[in-house]
């Protein structure tokens, strides 16, 4: 699983760029609600630029399995995020490296995520009736405790990366703070929605490496 995830991509360009400055994966929108939404034809395009210099990561919303499949199968992308309210037998039915997106609300905690198959949760900030992008952040201090509550098939926690209002004046810190595997950033490292911004998404990578460095010695 990535470390650093540039999420929300809309151009090939965009896309080197992120890689140029450091990050592992990649994450295309498949969303035709959001404001980051990129059609197949478009992905295409990301998906060549890439040319298996990162992860790339296919996003969705709710879509069914045979939808996602119809999507990600031609474009040859090997990972998935599922970040609706997709039920477990959706995501065990894909053959991809799935990410679950997790929402935690106030004094809930993960243990129902716990059998979820999935590689990875990413947790990210709690609106109702929104399924990302609001750049709100999460209580950092309580996700180490709140974490622990996800089990594995191992018994051992589940893994567990960090998204929501990250950016590159709070990322370092963020990471010292929870400890994620790794961080997700879309809205923190833009100038629009869709368009990075080459100096945030430089500074946020160096910044989150900082951050991951101290946290695995």
């Amino acid at each position: 699983m990535f470390r650093i995830k540039i999420c929300g991509v809309t151009a090939g360009d965009d896309a080197l760029m992120a890689i140029a400055c450091g990050a592992d994966a990649i994450g295309i929108n498949f969303c035709p609600q959001s404001a980051r939404y990129v059609d197949p034809a478009a992905a295409r395009r990301i998906v060549d630029a890439i040319d298996g210099k990162a992860l790339v990561v296919a996003v969705f919303v709710n879509e069914p399995g045979g939808a996602i499949r119809s999507i990600v199968d031609p474009l040859g992308i090997g990972a998935v995020q599922l970040s609706g309210d997709e039920p477990a037998d959706v995501a065990a039915a894909l053959p991809y490296r799935v990410l679950k997106v997790v929402r935690p609300a106030d004094g809930a905690n993960l243990a129902g995520w716990s059998g979820y198959p999935c590689e990875a949760l990413l947790l990210d900030a709690h609106r109702p009736g929104s399924y990302g992008g609001t750049g709100l952040a999460l209580d950092w201090a309580s996700l180490p405790a709140l974490a622990e509550t996800a089990r594995g098939t191992d018994g051992g926690p589940k893994r567990w990366l960090l998204a929501g209002g990250l950016t590159p004046d709070n990322v370092r810190e963020a990471i010292v703070s929870c400890r994620p595997f790794g961080v997700d950033v879309a809205s923190g490292v833009e100038s629009a929605p869709g368009k990075k911004d080459p100096r945030k998404v430089a500074d946020f990578i160096q910044r989150a490496k900082e951050g991951l460095s101290i946290v695995r010695t």
